[in-house]
């Protein structure tokens, strides 16, 4: 959790007083560390199958993910109704359709659709995309509306986001404590209830707000994505069986990246609709009023969403349910270990 605390202050310190490409410059000798590491630390154990490689699903997949993203970044300049827009869009969903037929069909597809008959892992995928969503309204577009209503630096917006991740860091452990006994379903519930209110707290933002109470509700949402954040990942890995680990992980972590991407470029359509960009310069005094409006408006629809992934959550796996999952992942487990002894 020093990564979410250290993050937003570094890079607004590297935007205001260097250049903005020294964030992705510093990335490199970070990642070639977390490759020295990974590759020392890291034990190699789990479940292990020898099938080939499902060329043609995997270039159907690559498609269908690049020609929804393309959809979400260019939309706006094509224009939602546009024939650009909505062949794409219709071209994109109907090889992944095609995809998800074939892979019901092949004996070793690049990614076995069959995981979605588990309710466990379905309704994590859709929650975990739905928090996805709302969390990258938090992380986009806060910062720019403070930025754009308040004038604030990228440094000052950085030191301002900075406390969120204690509410993280005090929080995580609790939920997967929480999950670990009486599974899933309370933590998440709890969790999503502080996000709702700390969404409807930013929903509310006026340019008089104090910082105070900017920090309060971020702090809020970092304690309610720490509570939610380990009970959904570990319940929608519990749910499956060990072959299709490995694919849900790939699985759940595209349609994250997907949900980031669609939800951002749907609420930056939001806000253009408005003020005609995201970022509009030069805002005068009496363009603040509707330069805040417009950035409620974003965090008015996450409330929406944050209220049916609160009724969604209460589906989750309880105390019953996971000891179930546990005892047959466990058994999985021993079973590897014997044959791995054995071999």
């Amino acid at each position: 959790m020093a990564a979410p605390a250290l993050g937003p202050p570094a890079g607004g310190w590297l935007v205001t007083h260097a250049t903005w490409r020294w964030i992705f410059l510093a990335n490199l000798p970070i990642g070639a560390v977390a490759l020295v590491l990974g590759l020392r630390l890291l034990r190699d154990i789990g479940y292990r199958e020898a099938r080939p490689l499902d060329w043609r699903g995997w270039t159907m997949g690559s498609v269908s993910m690049i020609g929804l993203v393309m959809v979400s970044r260019q939309a706006g300049e094509w224009g939602w109704g546009s024939a650009a827009t909505i062949g794409t869009a219709s071209g994109s969903f109907l090889v992944l359709a095609w995809l998800v037929v074939r892979s019901l069909r092949s004996a070793d597809p690049i990614i076995d659709f069959r995981m979605f008959a588990a309710p466990g892992f379905s309704l994590t995928f859709v929650l975990m995309g739905l928090n996805t969503v709302t969390m990258f309204a938090r992380v986009v577009f806060l910062p720019v509306e403070l930025q754009v209503v308040r004038g604030m630096s990228a440094l000052d917006v950085g030191l301002l986001l900075a406390p969120a991740a204690l509410g993280v860091a005090v929080t995580m452990p609790i939920g997967g404590w929480l999950a670990d006994r009486v599974g899933a379903r309370a933590p998440v519930t709890i969790g999503v209830a502080f996000t709702l209110v700390a969404t409807w707290m930013l929903a509310g933002l006026e340019p008089s707000t104090s910082e105070t109470e900017i920090v309060v509700a971020l702090l809020v949402a970092g304690v309610g994505t720490g509570f939610a954040l380990t009970p959904l990942n570990v319940s929608a890995l519990n749910a499956l069986p060990a072959r299709l680990v490995s694919q849900g992980t790939a699985v759940r972590a595209m349609g994250n990246q997907l949900a980031s991407a669609l939800g951002t470029a749907a609420f930056a359509a939001l806000v253009v609709a408005r003020l005609g960009a995201v970022a509009p310069y030069g805002m005068g005094p009496g363009d603040l009023a509707d330069g805040q409006a417009a950035y409620n408006g974003v965090f008015a629809v996450s409330l929406v969403i944050m209220a049916g992934t609160l009724g969604l959550a209460l589906f989750l796996p309880g105390r019953a349910a996971t000891r179930e999952h546990q005892a047959a992942r466990v058994a999985e487990h021993e079973a590897l270990v014997a044959a791995a002894g054995r071999e």
